[in-house]
């Protein structure tokens, strides 16, 4: 009788034991899904940010490009009109 109390206390600490490494299994999934979820989160972050670069840069050439063109194009007409 004294071993199979023994035994059961050996299972008891076992179980006790299991337990505890699930609880710390537990806490370290969810410490990784936020983890990933922050890391999808920033590869968002930066896919958005890149495009808005990119819109800008467009932008921005353009503006250029075409007050230029403007100034070319009204120093030519304004030379015309002279000209003439």
């Amino acid at each position: 009788m004294q071993k199979l109390m023994s035994e059961i206390k050996i299972l008891e600490a076992q179980i006790t034991e299991l337990n505890e490494a699930k609880e710390n299994l537990a806490k370290i999934n969810e410490t990784y899904d936020k983890s990933k979820q922050n890391v999808a989160e920033k590869g968002r972050e930066i896919k958005a940010l890149k495009e808005k670069i990119k819109e800008l840069e467009k932008e921005l050439t353009l503006d250029k490009v075409v007050a230029e063109v403007k100034t070319v194009l009204w120093t030519h007409i304004g030379q015309s009109i002279t000209d003439q």
